[in-house]
């Protein structure tokens, strides 16, 4: 989605918190967005004006305006990817090499692993938008635990600094999150 953040320096009227701007053709706009995924020809929006019910968020006389458009689908994911592509790498290169798996703790392993990844779901799947939402959903689903768990062991580990360490309480709070996040992984992929 695209959205756009805007301070006007006048109220406006006629207009209520949240108001949706449907009024070209829908099925014209989710084909453009999903089926043939391209910007749509007639973007149909969502505005919410949120000083029309606080109006602590804007100067007296003023308006604030948030504007939703739903876009391509292909072009949300795409730079998604790209921000995951830098993160993830970081992210698991150092927990890896903290944990002491050197040989899986660097950056460019984990980027060139995840860009080639990447390139071969977008490559096989580009065409089916529904499949590639699925596969990406999938991954989600089936990562979360493990990013959690690495998380935990990092966390709970000797490079934790002692001021910062989880206490007893927090220990199982996070175990049983783990625990969720593995159960409700597997009853996901149950239903698919």
């Amino acid at each position: 989605s695209l959205l756009f953040y805007i301070g006007l320096d006048k109220k406006l009227k006629n207009i209520s918190h949240h108001c949706l701007f449907f009024d070209k053709d829908f099925e014209k706009h989710a084909e453009e967005i999903y089926s043939t995924p391209r910007w749509p020809s007639e973007p149909l929006f969502y505005a919410s004006f949120t000083s029309k019910s606080d109006s602590s968020v804007a100067p007296k006389g003023h308006e604030n305006m948030f504007l939703l458009i739903a876009i391509a689908a292909f072009t949300t994911m795409f730079s998604t990817t790209l921000t995951c592509l830098d993160a993830s790498p970081r992210a698991m290169g150092k927990s890896l090499s903290l944990l002491g798996y050197k040989k899986l703790g660097g950056y460019t392993f984990w980027l060139i692993l995840l860009s080639v990844g990447t390139f071969l779901i977008f490559v096989f799947l580009m065409s089916e938008m529904g499949s590639l939402v699925r596969v990406a959903t999938i991954l989600s689903f089936v990562t979360a635990p493990i990013y959690a768990i690495l998380n935990y062991t990092l966390v709970t580990s000797k490079y934790m600094p002692k001021q910062n360490r989880l206490n007893f309480g927090m220990k199982i709070y996070s175990i049983l999150g783990i625990i969720f996040l593995t159960f409700f992984s597997i009853w996901y992929l149950t239903l698919i």
